[in-house]
């Protein structure tokens, strides 16, 4: 057998794929990031970094770690397409049973990872969600994304549904996902996550969940989603025109609407007065978009039944008490601001 063959071989056995986009990622947060498959082997990984256009200090980094790199790491670079783009790139380069989804300023936990190896050597679900958490700089956990506190099972579809919003919140069998037909969504930076899952999670045959706390959510005030841009506040109703043209089926109408009341109103809403004030003229265009396509919104089951229903956020938006919400945002910004200064 040839060297090549052999290396195709190896390739073959991969049961994961993970790809990692990166765009000019802090150091410190990159390497935290590829620290675990530096430190760590297992032959059943593939890592797919996608460099997005990253200007050179970066792209000569990725080299060295790609030498550093115990596991197969696979290094690819392209012109800047945005997050999607890259994921896009690396899917099409991936060879293993599994595409697993990894941001480059957050982390994973590698016991867990190799206990997600083991599990899916033994089942061939579509679509598995996984646990995460949400953790400070210094790795400190703030809260928890729970999808199941079961071992590994089936958990109602709908309740998974209304809690998707994260490409790396389930890892997806690549025979299924190229079968959907699919391509993530590349022209919005809000909501192009959203309008990528929804989608699989309403084509999969077989959708499982796992208690596996794999995945770190590094919380950063200075995150995209974060980071004031009025020109994309519109672009998550972009992303649910997506949803709404690729999803025919009334079955999970209550979901997307619910999805919609909390991503485009709540979620929109309060991008909107943060970024541009409570007077801001997307609040209106936010409140048309829904009232549109979602008339009778105010009597989703979800308002009775989620637990996001029953929070200030939820109810201050709409309740539409604009002004109280963004005096209340002013607080809580001032409070971040001293205890910033005591440190």
């Amino acid at each position: 057998m040839s060297e090549i063959e052999m290396i195709d071989m190896c390739r073959s056995n991969h049961i994961i794929s993970i790809i990692i986009p990166v765009f000019n990622t802090e150091d410190a947060y990159l390497r935290r990031c590829l620290s675990p498959f530096m430190e760590n082997f297992d032959s059943r990984i593939e890592i797919i970094v996608v460099d997005d256009g990253s200007d050179v200090i970066t792209a000569n980094k990725l080299i060295d770690y790609q030498k550093k790199c115990s596991n197969h790491m696979l290094l690819l670079r392209h012109d800047n397409q945005g997050q999607n783009g890259a994921r896009s790139f690396g899917i099409k380069h991936a060879t293993g049973k599994y595409i697993e989804f990894l941001d480059s300023d957050d982390y994973i936990d590698w016991r867990q990872q190799c206990y997600l190896l083991d599990l899916l050597e033994k089942n061939s679900p579509d679509i598995l969600a996984i646990n995460a958490t949400i953790v400070d700089d210094n790795g400190v956990p703030l809260s928890d994304y729970a999808m199941t506190h079961q071992e590994y099972g089936t958990v109602p579809r709908k309740s998974l549904l209304v809690q998707s919003g994260a490409l790396w919140r389930q890892v997806y069998n690549r025979e299924f996902y190229n079968h959907a037909g699919y391509d993530l969504i590349t022209n919005v930076r809000i909501g192009e996550d959203l309008a990528s899952v929804v989608p699989l999670y309403v084509d999969a045959c077989t959708v499982y969940a796992a208690d596996i706390d794999l995945y770190r959510y590094v919380h950063r005030e200075t995150s995209m989603v974060n980071t004031p841009d009025p020109k994309r506040i519109m672009d998550i109703t972009d992303a649910f025109d997506v949803i709404l043209d690729r999803v025919s089926s009334k079955e999970y109408f209550d979901e997307i609407e619910w999805l919609a009341i909390k991503h485009v109103l709540c979620f929109g809403i309060s991008r909107a007065i943060s970024w541009c004030g409570p007077q801001s003229s997307f609040i209106k265009e936010l409140e048309h978009y829904c009232t549109k396509h979602f008339p009778k919104w105010r009597n989703n089951p979800y308002l009775k039944k989620d637990a996001y229903a029953s929070s200030l956020q939820c109810h201050l938006i709409l309740g539409r008490h604009y002004y109280i919400y963004s005096m209340l945002l002013h607080i809580k910004q001032l409070l971040s601001t001293l205890k910033s200064k005591k440190h």
